[in-house]
């Protein structure tokens, strides 16, 4: 132990030389802003528009934009690039009574990019401005360039669906824009736009947003490559989780004992979160990627909570009971500390040696992306390790603290899960060694990437730290990798403090003692005394899990329907419980697979300004296969989820991961809409899937909305955005739209007839002045009677929605 700790110390120094260098390791990078700076901005900003911001509130979160620096490297003559830091700092002030907030976003150069109040009463009269004051506060070195912009054309028409989401957000007035294009870069350009309501200045918004077809075409050296290489790590992750998940839920027929060590670890998570929520207060909430703009929303507030409370621990509880379940004789030292503390809930000696050496270990590895940074300044790398918003952090120790969970997550699928089930003795032991060192670079690679700037460069460092963390779980077990971790990011985070140390004592000696103490810690554990029965635990689970081969106590076809009964419980679990509550509409959906697991699916999603998505989708296959790549599409929908501006953004998300995952071996069909309840507009889409039936109330008919498109992972992203295409339903009182699967249509009688599409009609015109719940049984109860006892040809998933007449509540 004595050579690790000469290692970590002169690590740790290194570690402090590196960090004090100009800019803290980013060459070209201005000096990041304070927290007490940001507020001091937008306390500023507001005493001019006669706003009174004492003894508010102030929440700020930081937002580095890449893409923009990477231009600024590229074009060094542009003076857009020049005019803005790549950086935006959001800053959120609340009144003390609540009833009052401002909400600004800064430029890293000072300039404002963003000014929403939402005062109780009228605005101030300081907020009386005209066009030409606006362009002069917030272009003022640039007002000459921004040209006023008109609602034609195709750029037009974007804007426009823009203008009706924003004016949700604000009171009906008048909206000025103007843009800025640059004359050097096609496609770039800045927008600003200015909401005035009775001649007083609503919002104002400045966008400087780097367009996808320009980051494609000046994209950093290795960016392609990272970013499939990213993707299919994604892959890897869904596919350990799921089978985790899979794995845990049929295991259950035969043992329990995997139950304890889940239950633990998911309450003990939770119990951690509870307690930094009431130690951190509000503060606490956006250490824990609280949305800042709906920090009040009652709906956003249950699904932030179920996700902090049930999501996050279960994500951990999964894989290391995956992993207890898996682990046989010659990695179960390995795992020995951790069982002992969760199962056993004692801390053995060799605990406190795991601790200590992973957190002295971390230092090492803190220091490697930073040598790389200072040793390839010409490559344009740039350390991206630290959290962006640690200077804004009023408590930074409870940031690491809170984020550990998560950052744990993508370490644990590969070596809680992957590495117990590949590296063991066998004839394919090699096959299996390549696998695991194939797929866990690249798992890390989705969730890790201490550097950025240039794709190839950090593409290798995290081969080189993931190489590095297998030696750290060869010799210090599953809890050291964990300290070691914990150390790597609280290491990561004292290198930006120490960088601009101005003010920040209290929070540097807050992050020496998160990583001090699990050091100092593990030394005194390492001191106790061993039990007497430490080997015993060992034993028992070599027991357990590699029993002596005997006959099955129950046939080889009962335990495979006990176990495809437990997959489509978890299959079905997987889909929502029910459907979302939209004020004015009501909503019902079902899914009935063919066999005993299934490839369709439906699912709502949660979208920005209030807006609903909902789909559904049919994997091509029937079976495992299908039931496989259905999860994995639900995955790929719930993550790219929050990145997406709309549905035609996210079909061509998916389609891209489908592309990768598949390799055109597989194709899902797919019919979405994206429901606006103040508009009553459902924007729909459909890949390759069955026409969408609408129901108009007014004119007593039906027909099919068909767009046209083909399947997800068929083509690559520029044929399949050529081919998809958006229509708008403006939907009245009493209207229906149905989604279904062709499980529905073509259901088929004895006489092998089909069910079809004008049935489907009928049934509808009968039904239609029912709810959507008692809709969508009368075609479920007319498919049953046509069949007349027929076997279910297909998987049949089915989704209803009605917009309710003005008065009437949904069922």
């Amino acid at each position: 132990m004595k050579r690790y700790v000469i290692i970590a110390g002169a690590a740790l120094a290194a570690l402090v030389l590196l960090a004090l260098r100009p800019q803290g390791g980013r060459a070209g990078a201005a000096a990041p802003w304070t927290r007490e700076q940001a507020i001091s901005a937008t306390v500023a900003l507001a005493h001019e528009f006669g706003i009174e911001t004492a003894n508010w509130e102030f929440l700020i979160t930081v937002e580095p934009q890449d893409d923009w620096m990477d231009m600024r490297t590229r074009h060094p003559d542009s003076a857009l690039l020049k005019a803005f830091s790549g950086t935006r700092y959001r800053v959120l002030a609340r009144s003390p009574d609540g009833n009052s907030t401002v909400t600004a976003e800064l430029d890293g150069t000072g300039r404002p990019l963003r000014w929403r109040p939402r005062l109780r009463g009228d605005l101030p009269a300081a907020a009386q401005l005209s066009r030409e004051g606006v362009l002069a506060r917030f272009a003022p070195a640039d007002a000459a360039k921004f040209q006023p912009v008109t609602e034609a054309g195709e750029d037009g028409k974007r804007r426009g669906r823009r203008s009706r989401r924003e004016e949700q957000e604000t009171s009906s007035g008048e909206t000025a824009r103007w843009e800025w294009r640059d004359p050097k870069v096609d496609g770039l350009r800045a927008e600003l736009s200015a909401t005035f309501y009775k001649g007083k200045l609503e919002e104002v918004s400045l966008h400087h947003d780097v367009p996808r077809s320009v980051r494609r075409n000046a994209s950093v050296p290795g960016a392609k490559w990272k970013e499939v290489l990213g993707g299919i790590g994604v892959f890897f992750q869904v596919c350990a989780v799921t089978g985790s998940v899979i794995f845990v839920l049929i295991s259950l027929t035969d043992r329990r004992d995997h139950l304890r060590l889940a239950l633990w670890v998911s309450g003990a998570v939770a119990l951690f979160y509870m307690g930094c929520l009431l130690l951190g207060g509000r503060q606490g909430y956006l250490s824990v990627n609280w949305d800042q703009s709906d920090f009040d929303t009652t709906s956003n507030k249950v699904g932030f909570l179920f996700g902090l409370f049930v999501t996050r621990p279960l994500a951990l509880a999964f894989p290391l009971a995956a992993g207890f379940l898996l682990i046989r004789e010659g990695q179960i030292e390995s795992w020995l500390s951790i069982l002992w503390l969760t199962v056993r809930r004692k801390l053995i000696p060799a605990a406190g040696r795991e601790l200590a050496g992973g957190v002295l270990m971390s230092a090492p590895l803190a220091v490697l992306p930073m040598l790389v940074c200072a040793a390839l300044p010409m490559t344009g790398v740039r350390l991206e390790a630290a959290r962006p918003g640690i200077l804004m952090d009023t408590s930074p120790a409870m940031g690491v603290l809170v984020q550990f969970p998560v950052l744990c997550y993508h370490l644990l699928c590969v070596f809680a899960v992957m590495l117990p089930l590949l590296w063991r003795p066998s004839p394919r032991l090699k096959w299996r060694l390549g696998l695991l060192f194939l797929a866990g670079p690249l798992l890390c690679l989705a969730r890790f990437s201490p550097v950025s700037g240039n794709g190839y460069i950090s593409i290798a460092v995290v081969a080189v730290m993931f190489a590095a963390w297998v030696k750290v779980y060869r010799a210090f077990g599953l809890l050291g990798l964990m300290a070691c971790l914990l150390g790597l990011y609280t290491l990561y985070d004292l290198s930006a403090l120490i960088a601009f140390p101005a003010g920040r004592a209290w929070p540097i000696a807050q992050l020496l003692l998160v990583w001090g103490v699990p050091l100092v810690g593990g030394f005194v554990i390492a001191a106790r005394p061993a039990p007497s029965n430490v080997e015993e635990l060992a034993d028992e689970i070599s027991r357990r899990n590699d029993p002596p081969p005997g006959s099955a106590p129950r046939s080889e076809r009962e335990r495979l329907l006990t176990e495809f009964a437990v997959a489509r419980e978890a299959q079905q679990g997987m889909l929502p419980d029910r459907p979302p509550s939209i004020p004015g509409f009501s909503l019902f959906a079902s899914c009935v697979p063919a066999r005993e697991v299934g490839g369709d699916l439906f699912d709502f999603l949660e979208m920005p300004r209030g807006c609903w998505a909902m789909c559904v989708a049919d994997v091509s296959g029937k079976g495992v296969p299908a039931a496989l790549y259905m999860t994995l599409t639900k995955g790929m929908l719930a993550a790219e989820q929050a990145m997406a501006t709309g549905i035609l953004d996210l079909a061509c998300a998916v389609n891209r991961q489908l592309l990768l995952a598949g390799k055109r071996r597989t194709f899902v069909t797919l019919a979405m809409g994206l429901l606006d309840p103040e508009r009553r507009v459902l924007e729909v889409l459909r890949a390759g899937h069955n026409p969408i039936l609408w129901w108009r109330a007014a004119d007593g008919e039906s027909h099919y909305v068909q767009p046209k498109g083909i399947g997800l992972g068929l083509a690559g992203d520029r044929i399949f955005s050529k081919s998809i295409e958006c229509q708008e339903l403006a939907l009245a009182d009493g209207d229906l739209v149905v989604f279904y699967s062709d499980g529905l249509t073509e259901a088929m009688n004895p006489r092998q007839e089909q069910y079809g599409e004008d049935r489907l009609q009928l049934v509808v015109a009968r039904a239609a002045g029912l709810d959507a719940p008692e809709l969508a049984q009368a075609i479920l109860d007319d498919v049953e009677v046509f069949k007349a006892g027929a076997d279910p040809h297909d998987d049949l998933t089915l989704v209803v929605l009605r917009c309710l007449p003005a008065g009437e509540a949904a069922a």
